[in-house]
């Protein structure tokens, strides 16, 4: 197990702790009379992960932690408004809106879309119980 993860274990008062993903895909909206979720699409996904909260927000916002986990090249600013590029530059956005260790709000747009397409992606990151870990 390595030395990251077993940290998280030795901790007194885990948290279990859930990420609800939210992803609206569209054009850029654009004035339609009574149409306003035309062309929308929502996704929810919900994981659960036995670990601290901010441990998520720090390995979705940190780009060193992104690249060990994905294996992949990333750029992350953690400022909203700052621009990211994730998954070799695959993925590209900017950060709509953050709430240290609780929220990641990202405009996100895949390299094949069209310069017009994005998606906002809601990572709600809620914690749902305690549990307690001796080791």
């Amino acid at each position: 197990m390595p030395l990251a993860i077993q940290q998280i274990y030795t901790k007194i008062n885990m948290s279990s702790l859930e990420i609800s993903s939210q992803e609206t895909s569209s054009k850029k909206p654009a004035p339609k009379a009574n149409k306003d979720k035309e062309g929308f699409k929502t996704i929810t996904l919900t994981e659960r992960f036995n670990c601290p909260p901010q441990y998520i927000y720090d390995i979705l916002m940190d780009e060193n932690r992104w690249k060990g986990f994905t294996q992949s090249k990333a750029a992350i600013s953690k400022e909203v408004g700052g621009q990211f590029m994730i998954f070799d530059g695959a993925v590209t956005g900017t950060n709509l809106k953050l709430e240290e260790g609780k929220l990641i709000m990202q405009k996100w747009r895949f390299q094949n879309w069209p310069d017009e397409h994005y998606s906002t992606v809601s990572s709600l990151i809620k914690v749902k119980k305690h549990v307690r870990v001796l080791v």
